[in-house]
C-alpha cells in the first residue's frame, strides 16, 4: 500500500470536505423546499359558494402534497 503525502492527504479531505458542505446544502434546501410546501398546503381552504369558479387543470394543493412526499 503506498502511502500519500501530506499534501495528497490535504487535497483528499478538502475533497470531502466540499463534497459533504455540497450534500448538506441540498438537504437544507429540501427541508426548506418541504416546509414551505406544508404551510402552502395548510394554508389552502375550501371554499363553498354556488359562484362559478373557472378554473384550471392545475391543483395547487395537490401539487403541493406531491412534492412534499417526493421530498420527505
Amino acid at each position: 500500500m503506498v502511502e500519500l503525502s501530506y499534501k495528497q492527504k490535504l487535497t483528499k479531505v478538502k475533497y470531502w470536505l466540499t463534497a459533504a458542505e455540497y450534500c448538506q446544502r441540498k438537504i437544507d434546501a429540501y427541508i426548506n423546499e418541504t416546509q414551505e410546501l406544508r404551510s402552502l398546503a395548510e394554508k389552502c381552504t375550501a371554499s363553498y359558494s354556488h359562484a362559478h369558479v373557472s378554473g384550471g387543470p392545475y391543483d395547487r394543493m395537490g401539487s403541493a402534497a406531491i412534492r412534499m412526499v417526493e421530498y420527505e
